[in-house]
């Protein structure tokens, strides 16, 4: 927190959300080092609480290691033995890479999804560039929340701001879609969001985050089907289920079961007659260009170019075959600047002086693992 100023605007951005708040609101704080201290336990916000607030804040100090786990874990520790309540979210602040604790992104998922089970939501904020986006952003979906991504931080109060306000509308804390899959049928990706096989075999679930009252969330699901026999294939049978103050539920999606026709090659125009264009279209220029986007995001942050144009060349290879097979035009002017600019930032980020190079990827890494998040649950 001591680089780029940081630690002064996170400090403003919580007085200003502590402003915000009411007599019936709880707040903690908690921070976290190498170890994570517990500053102000769960407690209403009165007028005096309030005072005592800022002058905690005006006395905490930068530090240099970042314990994520530890600061989760007594996060969760403050919702043990109490009933539900009205709403509850934790926001995590970090710039940095967890560095002490639990440091395994599958143990540090495990940590963010057990929130669930108090009915709380976890949203991260990544500052600055010294962050891992890829794990605060997994920690994000794994705690049903948001993840958002700041380098400069004069908007972080409107971050925290926006979180208290969808705290303020939750329908249901959790939601996931369990998925009963067809024989031979696997789960590739449910628009970006962490996958769980389930023990029961055939199963999986993906969790989706929280639902807000009268918002709509859109994401792809991608199936890898059999095509070794003639006929119908069962693709799976799908379950929302969802937490609310109230207990849980659950509705089946759809009520017509899921199938694919395989056809042999001699009816392969009606196969491709049967496709939905505009559909199809649209799915490759948000779902599928987000998954590229996310690979190449990956590969920009661990220093490797070759891989990082592998992940466009690929993608334009796809485009192309997949706009001969199917007979849609995939490749829009939108698609084919957005191919151009990710390219030049590559060749940005691999140029001028070397000390500059680091941050100038790690830049670009974090900006297009954004947008690929976005593109896959906005089509």
């Amino acid at each position: 927190m001591a680089a780029d100023n940081k630690l002064p605007y996170a400090k403003e951005a919580v007085r200003s959300l502590i402003k915000r708040l009411q007599a019936e609101d709880r707040f903690a704080l908690i921070t976290f080092d190498s170890s994570a201290t517990v500053n102000t336990a769960l407690i209403n916000m009165t007028d005096t609480v309030r005072a005592q607030m800022y002058r905690q804040l005006d006395g905490l100090q930068p530090g240099g290691s970042t314990n994520i786990s530890d600061g989760l874990l007594k996060a969760r520790a403050l919702f043990e033995g109490r009933g539900p309540e009205r709403s509850r979210l934790v926001l995590l602040l970090s710039d940095g890479e967890a560095n002490m604790g639990i440091v395994d992104p599958r143990e540090l998922g495990k940590i963010a999804a057990s929130f669930s089970e108090h009915r709380a939501v976890l949203s991260t904020i990544g500052m600055g560039l010294g962050f891992n986006e890829t794990l605060m952003a997994s920690l994000a979906d794994y705690g049903m929340g948001h993840y958002a991504y700041l380098e400069h931080l004069a908007t972080l109060g409107d971050i925290l701001q926006k979180d208290l306000q969808d705290a303020q509308q939750v329908f249901a804390s959790a939601s996931s879609l369990e998925i009963v899959l067809g024989e031979g049928v696997t789960v590739t990706d449910v628009g970006g969001y962490p996958i769980d096989l389930t023990s029961q075999p055939g199963t999986a679930r993906a969790a989706t985050g929280q639902l807000l009252a009268g918002a709509k969330k859109h994401f792809v699901v991608t199936l890898k089907v059999p095509t070794d026999r003639m006929g119908e294939v069962r693709l799976g049978e799908v379950t929302l289920r969802y937490t609310t103050s109230g207990g849980t539920g659950s509705v089946a999606l759809p009520h017509e079961p899921l199938v694919v026709a395989v056809l042999e090659t001699a009816r392969r125009d009606e196969a491709v007659s049967s496709i939905d264009k505009d559909l199809y279209r649209q799915l490759w220029e948000t779902n599928n260009f987000g998954r590229m986007q996310k690979e190449f995001s990956n590969w920009l942050r661990l220093g490797d170019r070759v891989k990082a144009q592998e992940a466009i060349t690929n993608y334009r290879d796809a485009l192309d075959k997949e706009e001969a097979a199917a007979g849609v035009p995939l490749s829009s002017p939108e698609v084919v600047n957005k191919l151009s600019t990710m390219e030049q930032n590559l060749d940005a980020a691999f140029s001028g002086p070397v000390p500059e190079q680091a941050d100038k990827r790690n830049r670009a890494a974090k900006e297009h693992h954004r947008e690929s998040v976005m593109g896959q649950r906005s089509y």
